[in-house]
């Protein structure tokens, strides 16, 4: 119906999918173009279930398109609104262009931008001008350059300079896709995630604004105010606190100056546990004497009680620091007592000397060795030259360490010595085997200098010419310096760059 219209009745108006005009205050025909109208005054439009409003529109029949000016608003159903201040309609296709102050509106979040492109049929709307989306429901806000938003999936697709906006965090992207039904974003090329607790940076990902857990892939890292963790994957749940970590994984304590690496690792913020797995290394940094830990298996936690970190390091587990080295099967440190536990055939190296025994304690402090147990089976070999080795052998064995030397040794039980005498010419020429139940031995750069006997010792003084294979070596004698770790074999951290 047209009120104040001077335009004929047109019959064209009753063909199927022909627009439809429900009111305008006044229509004239166009002047130059055929089939033409010019409608003023609360122009009302309808097409199919879409109702379009505006103050001004050219009605162009024959190609079934309208043009409106001002106040544009387009109504479809009860779910989707749109305003702006131009509209181009295309009846045939149902496809419409709307230019300036545009607004649009369903069931959940607005879109705000300067122009769109809306297909009826498919209900997406495209834009390529900086647009602004906000979730009614949770407070999110997108905003792009670039973007589509498909209603019926209710999945928008962000390009271009991206940034999510929540209230515990911004998201920064070059391409997005969220959907704002299960409110989860799936981003693509160079992502940055920041919170007031931690930055997240990745090359592709998924993170769900609900429940906070994020997957993040093609390289990432998550930086905290204590830690740094890197990796090929991220699996992360703000919530739980819980990260899991897959390939070329790198883990910084910043607080403790202490650097992971492995190929996977778990990470638990809330208990203050770490594990690393496969080919793991722990670098503990110092300026003199940085401690490098390798094995199969890493963890570290802090202990709830004391709030001291426990360290275990699981098979083939190596250890190099410039004072000492060691092997064993598996270790433990925990920083309340300062003690390093060696188990499982274990094998320490101090300058000259290698140490062996079942089980092996060491006391750290200023992280170097102070003090060290060695029990049952204690063996101390000090290599004199390449065919010559002083040879302490003991129930268990007690030693004193002094700047990271060997300064005393006590031996408790069985106690057994066998050490080179150097002449007035710095000759080597005789031996002196001893035994004893306890005996003390005094080192001096690294060189046994006293020996003391607590008891008579039964004691032979030997020429080394003329000493046997089974008189130069003591029974279970095993000379390991090609298994001695080097510093060359592991990570440094000068190679790490945050």
């Amino acid at each position: 119906m047209l009120l104040g219209s001077s335009i004929p009745q047109l019959s064209a108006q009753e063909k199927k999918g022909q627009i439809k005009i429900i009111h305008a205050d006044e229509g004239t025909s166009h002047p130059s173009y055929a089939n033409t109208h010019i409608l003023k005054g609360h122009v009302v439009f309808e097409h199919d279930s879409t109702t379009m409003y505006c103050d001004s529109a050219y009605f162009f029949l024959d190609s079934n398109v309208f043009h409106a000016f001002s106040h544009i608003k387009v109504v479809k159903g009860d779910s989707i609104k749109l305003t702006g201040d131009t509209l181009y309609y295309r009846g045939v296709s149902k496809t419409a262009d709307l230019l300036g102050n545009i607004i649009y509106t369903d069931r959940k979040f607005n879109l705000t931008t300067r122009s769109l492109f809306y297909d009826f049929n498919t209900e997406i709307g495209r834009y390529t001008t900086p647009a602004l989306i906000t979730n009614r429901q949770d407070k999110n806000t997108l905003r792009s350059n670039e973007g589509e938003y498909h209603s019926t999936t209710k999945t928008v697709y962000f390009k271009d300079s991206v940034v999510l906006h929540n209230t515990n965090y911004d998201m920064y992207s070059d391409t997005l896709v969220y959907n704002t039904e299960s409110k989860t974003a799936y981003f693509f090329g160079p992502t940055e995630i920041i919170s007031k607790n931690d930055r997240i940076l990745c090359n592709s990902g998924e993170y769900n604004t609900d429940n906070e857990v994020t997957s993040l892939w093609h390289g990432a890292t998550i930086i905290g105010k204590e830690q740094i963790i890197e990796g090929d994957s991220i699996h992360y749940d703000r919530e739980l606190g819980i990260g899991e970590i897959f390939g070329n994984v790198m883990m910084q304590d910043t607080a403790n100056d202490v650097v992971l690496y492995g190929e996977n690792g778990f990470h638990n913020e809330k208990l203050d546990s770490t594990s690393i797995f496969g080919c793991s290394q722990m670098t503990q940094i110092n300026k003199k004497d940085t401690l490098f830990i390798t094995a199969e298996y890493l963890t570290i936690k802090t202990d709830s009680l004391n709030e001291k970190k426990i360290i275990r390091a699981y098979e083939h587990v190596r250890i190099f620091q410039p004072n000492f080295q060691g092997t064993c099967d598996s270790l433990a440190y925990s920083d309340s007592d300062s003690l390093m536990k060696f188990f499982h055939d274990p094998i320490l190296w101090s300058d000259e000397s290698q140490l062996m025994g079942n089980y092996i304690e060491a006391k750290i402090a200023k992280q170097q060795i102070s003090h060290l147990m060695i029990n049952k089976s204690a063996f101390i070999i000090t290599e004199v030259d390449s065919t010559m080795f002083d040879q302490i052998q003991g129930k268990d064995i007690f030693a004193q360490f002094h700047e990271g030397k060997i300064h005393r040794v006590d031996v408790k039980g069985n106690g057994k010595t066998l050490y080179h005498i150097q002449n007035e010419d710095s000759l080597y020429l005789e031996a002196n085997s001893a035994e004893c139940a306890d005996i003390s031995i005094q080192f001096d750069s690294a060189k046994i200098s006293l020996i003391t006997f607590k008891e008579a010792p039964n004691a032979i003084y030997q020429s080394i010419e003329g000493m046997s294979k089974s008189e130069r070596y003591m029974e279970g004698f095993r000379w390991e310096a090609a298994i001695r770790p080097r510093k060359d074999e592991f990570i440094q951290p000068e190679e790490f760059n945050p």
